[in-house]
């Protein structure tokens, strides 16, 4: 009896473990903050660098994505330790080797057709006339075919019976790079035309049947209830994932002095311009656009603000039946 109940305690301890191991990760997650920073730098010659990351609970959790050189690259890791296959930077490193190596095949290939070009050519000592047309014994030259001076074909005759003689390579050329006439693109115009003109057509059908169905959801005082909830609850949630800190120190140009001017009037009314660091200064002697500077902001967001969102939404019985209604209509 004593081994039963041993057993039983030693069930029970590990369960109790498992509990206690679930409720620290939801605490966790709910009461630890994730933290963001976004920051980056535009050039003079317009190169942007912009990098977005964010960790958790002393970069136990990190995610890292990069803009740079035109290319997105990722990185996470746990622990410290990166995750493999992760980013678009790693594609590029495996894509680089093929296209070196076809390069080095094409260099090659190059090489070695200068090489036979630079070659004198053989001319070989044996059969050489074996190709030429015979002259008759008369000596006469009406029924031997003429070389053309344009490279043209020969055509052959009953009366020739040599073989064609032909351009090659510019005969070959001229039937690929044959283009079409006037009249075959005239021909197929009114099809074009046609096939455009339906493309258009059912774009604005598409266009027309969507806001239709917007106003039948609108039309319902169930459906608008819940929409102004969500976005009253939306809205809540993006004033606490304003950033904490920002450093922004630019200069731009519209590239004319009254919309420089303009711009830089609408920007100063802005209310959160002044709770932060943000210094912009105008040129008003440029003659192109254009936008140089730096930022950096950082902020951070707790996983209960998340999880409040959540259950908001889903106690409203409006949202509730406005998903509803949603599936069915996808189903149908």
């Amino acid at each position: 009896m004593s081994i039963v109940w041993l057993i039983l305690k030693i069930i029970g301890l590990l369960l109790l473990a498992i509990v206690g191991l679930l409720l620290l990760v939801v605490v966790l997650v709910l009461l630890v903050p994730v933290r963001y920073r976004i920051r980056g730098k535009v050039d003079a010659d317009d190169d942007i660098v912009a990098e977005l990351g964010l960790n958790w609970l002393c970069h136990l959790v990190s995610y890292r994505l990069l803009y740079q050189d035109k290319e997105l690259h990722k990185k996470l890791k746990i622990f410290g330790i990166p995750l493999k296959g992760e980013g678009k930077s790693t594609r590029a490193k495996k894509d680089k080797k093929p296209k070196k190596e076809k390069k080095k095949r094409k260099e090659e290939k190059k090489e070695k057709d200068q090489e036979e070009m630079s070659r004198p050519m053989e001319v070989p000592e044996d059969g050489f006339m074996e190709n030429m047309p015979e002259v008759p014994e008369d000596g006469s030259v009406e029924n031997v075919p003429k070389m053309p001076e344009d490279g043209r074909d020969i055509e052959q005759t009953p009366e020739s019976p040599h073989r064609k003689i032909s351009s090659g390579a510019g005969a070959k050329g001229q039937k690929r790079f044959r283009r079409p006439s006037f009249f075959k693109k005239l021909k197929a115009l009114p099809g074009m035309i046609k096939s455009k003109l339906e493309t258009i057509i059912e774009k604005v059908r598409n266009i027309r049947g969507l806001i239709s169905r917007i106003r039948e959801v609108w039309k319902n005082e169930a459906n608008r209830s819940a929409l102004k909830l969500i976005w009253r609850e939306v809205k809540g949630f993006l004033k606490v994932l304003l950033p904490r800190r920002a450093t922004v120190d630019a200069a731009f140009s519209t590239g004319e002095p009254d919309t420089t001017g303009q711009v830089l009037g609408v920007v100063s009314m802005l209310p959160f311009i002044y709770r932060y660091r943000i210094r912009l200064v105008p040129d008003f002697e440029a003659e192109n656009f254009y936008f140089r500077g730096t930022f950096d902001i950082k902020g951070h967001i707790y996983g209960f603000h998340l999880a409040l969102l959540l259950y908001h939404l889903y106690r409203d019985k409006n949202i509730r039946g406005l998903i509803q209604r949603y599936r069915n209509s996808q189903e149908d």
